[in-house]
């Protein structure tokens, strides 16, 4: 499973305070964490999405867990679980390393997307994820962009939700 998070994408406001952007940029750097956690040892990422996650999808498919958001799944556990059995079939990967040119591009999409409220890959201006990674020079090998819009608490729970595609 190459997962490469280009975009956290929480819908920002147009006004940014110290705080919130402290709090962005402490997600993302978890999500970074968490991402390299679910490459480097992926049956344990599979493991706490079983304990963390799974367990607490009711029987119509809502997340009932204490202090989340409350979330509706379209496939429910049969999505969960069939991330958790990926998992747990996936070899070890090596982590990834930061590329600021890869970082710039997912914030410009934010500062656009953003305070407009807009969801999607392609950008106010008409532009791809391919276009705005271009901006920043050259990347190898494939490029993908993920996007997470649900507001979660912690990096895993975005991690864990990309990996999931419920719905999708």
């Amino acid at each position: 499973l190459p997962f490469l998070l280009l975009s956290l994408l929480p819908l920002l406001q147009s006004t940014h305070t110290a705080c919130i952007t402290d709090h962005y940029r402490d997600l993302t750097a978890d999500v970074f964490k968490e991402q390299n956690n679910a490459r480097t040892n992926p049956t344990a990422f599979a493991n706490r999405i079983d304990t963390e996650i799974l367990a607490y999808i009711t029987s119509d498919n809502i997340l009932n867990k204490p202090n989340y958001p409350r979330i509706r799944y379209s496939e429910g556990k049969p999505a969960v679980q069939e991330a958790i059995d990926a998992l747990k079939g996936t070899d070890s990967m090596s982590g990834l390393t930061e590329e600021i040119g890869l970082s710039k591009a997912c914030f410009d999409h934010v500062d656009d997307m953003g305070p407009k409220g807009a969801t999607g890959h392609s950008g106010s201006d008409g532009s791809s994820p391919w276009d705005r990674m271009d901006r920043y020079g050259s990347v190898g090998g494939g490029r993908a962009e993920n996007i997470a819009y649900a507001g979660w608490p912690t990096g895993f729970d975005y991690v864990a939700q990309l990996i999931i595609d419920d719905g999708v």
